[in-house]
């Protein structure tokens, strides 16, 4: 092997890069998982059905006005989630007063 090699391999800066490498590695490892970690937890209530937070308090509003119409005795089991990017669904039930004449 020619001296000139042999120097530029066993430079002191050269082994420095290593470090330099093991940093950079981690640091993108870092910002990938702070990017994907919002996406896990969205798609994460979004498999255990849960309602969304940003329309508790809507539908609450409208459940309310809901039960003060006539004939409306009760609601039970109501449930709202997503399944799916803006993609609302529920399921409740209620019980009515029907008047016959």
């Amino acid at each position: 092997m020619s001296p000139v090699f042999k120097r530029s391999v066993f430079h002191p800066l050269a082994r420095s890069f290593y470090s330099v490498d093991t940093w950079v590695a981690l640091w993108i490892a870092l910002m990938t998982m702070g990017t994907m970690f919002p996406m896990s937890v969205y798609s994460g209530k979004i498999l255990l059905q849960t309602t969304p937070a940003h329309i508790l308090a809507q539908l609450d509003k409208s459940l309310r006005e809901a039960s003060t119409l006539d004939g409306v005795l009760e609601f039970r089991n109501e449930h709202f989630w997503t399944i799916g990017f803006g993609t609302l669904v529920s399921e409740q039930t209620t019980s009515l007063l029907v008047h016959f004449k």
